[in-house]
């Protein structure tokens, strides 16, 4: 089987046909108005308003699920809320609603706060939108009814590790046992088999967990909120749809940059050359670092990123620490006893969730998942969404997982080990 990869196409089709009786009263495309809810290039025809909208995307505020409440006193604007006449406005129409939007006056002619963005949209383009904002409420919450919780898992044959067979199994029980049953809230929670090569857009899921990295995009664009994927984030990904438990490769370089400032005052040096090196060069400027555009007699602390790469490094700087990390880490045959050396651990969550004589990072890839899933659910309530259940991350207290996602959003985490390399994996 084949995972769909990055740039796959996704459309609201599932969605519409599935809420047919609802949208077919509606006039505008709710397609074309979810674009310009979340500020999608091309979402609009005005260079203007484009530009505004990527800027200043009405999900920015008002949240993904349209509830409110993101800045200040940011009202709901989804559409049962906009149909709801209350004690300072009528209820919105169409009409109504694209002179709230394009000229800031709101249903019965008060003027909004100039905080809320005026956009100059074409008739249409607020129609569109108009049409998303009531079809919002049943998209964000797919996969939720009143007695169940759809949440989809990646089909984990793709994996060599034979553990892979009994993550399922491993994920339901940590979430029973934080739950202290199969139910939260009154719904029984049921795992979804994600096989390689469906379309997102036809599931009916809360969120998805345990995706490869490179298959996040078809989800992501289906508005499905992908969970502690398998693959290391790079740190540009958007934690209002992703959340993760393991350092971005972004707060990754942070923290080994800073560890080294603070170890060192002598030059430092990146191998390979490339732009994994040029990122982490940077970090290490901004850290205070002193640079060695390459290894040389006087490099004092060298950053090894490809194992390809020790013995010429050994060569070129022989009065200089090791940092070795990542698949260097893993792929390295030996270092000399000789040279001191530090290995750089970037899984250390996953090392603390191991249970008793068990090696297997991905079963405890999947008991740290089920736990933290399990608290978030608690914490998101009985109204729940899709932007919800994402929120919750942010407010839900998970210190002795030693993550915290209102700090660090999209994994909760910077956190590295450092390692004196030990002998055994040293040659003489």
């Amino acid at each position: 089987m084949r995972w769909i990869g990055d740039g796959a196409s996704l459309r609201l089709t599932a969605l519409l046909l599935f809420m047919a009786p609802a949208s077919a009263a509606l006039s505008g495309d709710a397609e074309k108005g979810r674009a310009i809810f979340l500020g999608q290039a091309g979402a609009v025809r005005s260079d203007a308003a484009q530009d505004r909208l990527s800027r200043l995307p009405c999900m920015s505020c008002h949240g993904r699920d349209g509830l409110g409440g993101r800045e200040g006193r940011v009202p709901p604007i989804d559409g049962p809320n906009l149909a709801r006449a209350t004690a300072d406005r009528p209820s919105y129409d169409a009409r109504r609603f694209a002179a709230a939007v394009t000229e800031g006056h709101a249903a019965g002619g008060r003027t909004l706060s100039r905080l809320m963005p005026r956009y100059d949209l074409h008739a249409s383009e607020a129609e569109d939108l108009f049409a998303w904002l009531r079809l919002l409420p049943q998209a964000q919450r797919r996969g939720v009814t009143a007695d169940r919780i759809a949440i989809g898992l990646a089909n984990m044959s793709h994996l060599h590790d034979p553990s892979g067979a009994r993550y399922r199994e491993i994920l339901e029980r940590s979430m029973r046992d934080r739950l202290g049953g199969p139910q939260v809230h009154g719904r029984r929670i049921e795992l979804i088999t994600v096989e390689a090569g469906v379309s997102a857009e036809d599931l009916d899921i809360l969120a998805c967990l345990a995706l490869p990295r490179t298959a996040m995009t078809p989800f992501l664009d289906a508005g499905i909120p992908v969970l502690f994927p398998l693959g290391q984030l790079t740190g540009d990904e958007d934690p209002t749809l992703v959340r993760d438990f393991l350092p971005s490769a972004r707060d990754a370089r942070r923290s080994l940059a800073k560890r080294i400032a603070v170890s060192t005052d002598g030059p430092v040096a990146v191998v390979p050359a490339g732009p994994e090196a040029d990122a982490l060069a940077l970090a290490l400027n901004l850290a205070g670092a002193d640079l060695d555009d390459a290894p040389g007699p006087n490099t004092r602390e060298l950053v090894i990123l490809d194992a390809e790469a020790v013995p010429e490094a050994l060569a070129a700087a022989p009065e200089a620490r090791l940092w070795i990390g990542g698949s260097a880490l893993t792929r390295l045959r030996g270092v000399p006893n000789e040279r001191s050396a530090v290995a750089v651990i970037e899984m250390s969550t996953l090392l603390d969730m191991r249970g008793d004589g068990e090696t297997s990072l991905i079963q405890a890839h999947a008991r740290l998942a089920g736990a933290i899933l399990a608290d978030v659910l608690v914490e998101a309530g009985r109204d729940l969404t899709h932007a919800k259940l994402v929120r919750a991350f942010g407010s839900t207290w998970l210190g002795e997982l030693k993550l915290d996602f209102s700090a660090i959003p999209l994994t909760g985490t910077d956190r590295l080990q450092f390692v004196e390399l030990p002998e055994r994996r040293r040659h003489n």
